[in-house]
């Protein structure tokens, strides 16, 4: 994952000498679904994002998710402690005054903990996942601030192991003029 994320920063510096080049960061708050051993969990999280429109809006970034929340359920507590991962983004020119649309097609590295809530045995198992992230979303430029867009967004992560991951969420993103 390291080696993901030192190409994307050398990617991104080699690219600040192009002309059109556009940077964006991007902080969100949201809800998640896991599903497992048929059970369904739903965790909250935050996420933040950073990238760069290398052309017109077709965008590399890189975006890191954290736990704010987990979920209990029969015994078992369940966050995704941490995601991280890189993506491709696709965007749709500005509309309506400034309503677009976005596909974002990435790797992800995800991490699942559950905690087991027994009398004698309280035990907690760790599992990390690497897999496809495809997300969609829709996004509103702000009049207030230029720059400032709102957007809401879901994702799914695809791991070839029985787990489903995915997300609803809404953010804020501010991209360089």
């Amino acid at each position: 994952m390291s080696r993901l994320v030192f190409a994307l920063l050398i990617l991104l510096a080699a690219s600040q000498s192009q002309a059109a080049i556009k940077l964006y960061g991007e902080a969100r708050l949201g809800a998640g679904g896991v599903r497992h051993s048929d059970l369904d969990f739903y965790p909250q999280f935050g996420s933040f994002s950073a990238g760069v429109f290398v052309f017109e809006n077709i965008g590399i970034e890189g975006f890191i998710d954290t736990s704010i929340a987990s979920f209990e359920k029969d015994g078992f507590d369940l966050e995704v402690a941490e995601s991280s991962g890189a993506a491709l983004r696709l965007q749709s020119p500005s509309q309506l005054g400034g309503l677009a649309a976005y596909v974002l097609l990435g790797y992800v590295n995800f991490n699942v903990h559950q905690t087991a809530s027994g009398i004698f045995d309280a035990r907690t198992v760790k599992t990390s996942f690497n897999g496809v992230r495809v997300g969609i979303g829709v996004h509103q430029r702000l009049k207030s601030v230029n720059g400032l867009i709102f957007g809401v967004e879901y994702r799914n992560d695809f791991a070839d192991s029985g787990v489903t991951v995915d997300g609803l969420s809404i953010g804020l993103r501010y991209e360089m003029p």
